[in-house]
C-alpha cells in the first residue's frame, strides 16, 4: 500500500524583496493554526525557540525575537482577507485553491517562499504515490521545521542569499539552522551588540 507524502510549500505573506526589507516590530507576537498537529506545533516552536536563542541573544537589549502565545483557531480557515487582521499566524491550508495559486503567483510542488513581515502560510500537499519508509513522519516535521526557521527569517525583513549553506538561501534545501551569516544579515536591520 503506497503511503501517502506531504510537500509543503511555504508562503510567508506581504511584500518580498530585498529592496524593500522592513524590520519587525520586536518581538512578534505568533498563533500557530489550530489544524497544526501537536507534532507539528512542537517542530513550529522549536523554529522560533532557535530565533530567539541565536538572535534574540544578539540584541543590545537581549530578549525573544518571537514570541508563541498559542494556538489560533480561524473556523471558516484562512482567506486573504486574514493577511490584514492584524494577526502574526502560521497558518496551515491542506486544500489550496485557484485563489492561494494567485497569491503564490505559479503552481509549483516541493519549497516556494514568498515572504516578509506577515502571516505564514504553509501549504500543504498530499501525492498519493509518493515514497514511504518508517521515517517518513520525521522527514515530513523535519520540513515543516526546516520551512518555518527559513520563512521566519523573512517575516524579520531578511531577504534571500547566495550561500548554499546559509538558511536564508532561496533555495534552503536541507538547511538545519541558522547560519552566522543569517544572524549577521539580522544584525545589518536590528541593533544588535
Amino acid at each position: 500500500m503506497a503511503r501517502a507524502w506531504l510537500a509543503l510549500i511555504i508562503l510567508s505573506i506581504s511584500g518580498c524583496g530585498i529592496e524593500n526589507l522592513l524590520r519587525a516590530d520586536l518581538p512578534v507576537i505568533i498563533y500557530i493554526d489550530s489544524r497544526f498537529t501537536e507534532d507539528e506545533e512542537q517542530v513550529i516552536v522549536s523554529a522560533m525557540d532557535e530565533w530567539n536563542a541565536k538572535a534574540g541573544e544578539r540584541l543590545k537589549s537581549p530578549g525573544p525575537v518571537f514570541i508563541y502565545v498559542g494556538r489560533y483557531v480561524d473556523e471558516d480557515g484562512f482567506r486573504p482577507e486574514d493577511l490584514v487582521d492584524g494577526r502574526h499566524v502560521i497558518y496551515r491550508v491542506d486544500h489550496p485553491t485557484e485563489e492561494y495559486y494567485s497569491l503564490q503567483g505559479a503552481r509549483t510542488t516541493g519549497v516556494y517562499g514568498y515572504a516578509t513581515l506577515g502571516d505564514i502560510l504553509l501549504f500543504v500537499f498530499k501525492f498519493i504515490d509518493g515514497p514511504d519508509g518508517s521515517d517518513e513522519r520525521e522527514k515530513h516535521l523535519f520540513f515543516v521545521r526546516m520551512t518555518v526557521l527559513h520563512e521566519l527569517g523573512h517575516m524579520l525583513g531578511l531577504g534571500h542569499f547566495e550561500f548554499q549553506e546559509d538558511l536564508m538561501n532561496a533555495e534552503a534545501i536541507n538547511v538545519r539552522h541558522i547560519s552566522e551569516a543569517d544572524i549577521e544579515e539580522f544584525c545589518i536591520l536590528y541593533e544588535c551588540k
